[in-house]
């Protein structure tokens, strides 16, 4: 039960640090329009897919074995994969899928709530 709470608690806190990053990246002056807003989400969802793959294809395996009376623990299962079919096609596989859809969510996610938060909108609507 603690790997996969460890697993998105890692993704999400690089999630995080990689939107900050990336605002940075874009506009060092803080305050970013709703375009750099939603391109910041969009590299930090790329970003993202680095960690989130791996963590995502064991969750997908260790979720195949439930109910399984033998089932196997995460380590178990990573080096499985490792063995079968090495870092590339066992580990990452579904990778580029994988980085295409927090790309496209994240760049939404983050250009809505921009939009919709209270300054955001208000920006938005009087055009500065």
């Amino acid at each position: 039960m603690a790997s996969p709470l460890l697993g998105i608690a890692g993704v999400n806190s690089l999630l995080f640090a990689a939107y900050g990053i990336s605002k940075r990246i874009i506009s060092p002056f803080g305050q970013l329009s709703l375009k750099e807003t939603a391109a910041a989400g969009a590299m930090a969802g790329a970003a993202n897919s680095v960690l989130a793959s791996p963590v995502e294809m064991f969750k997908v395996r260790m979720q195949g074995q439930y109910g399984n009376p033998l089932d196997k623990r995460l380590r178990v299962v990573a080096r499985e994969m490792w063995a079968e079919s090495g870092f590339r096609k066992g580990i990452m596989r579904g990778y580029w899928v994988r980085r295409l859809f927090p790309f496209l969510s994240l760049f939404f996610f983050f250009l809505l709530s921009f939009y919709l938060s209270p300054m955001g909108g208000k920006k938005l609507i009087r055009g500065s």
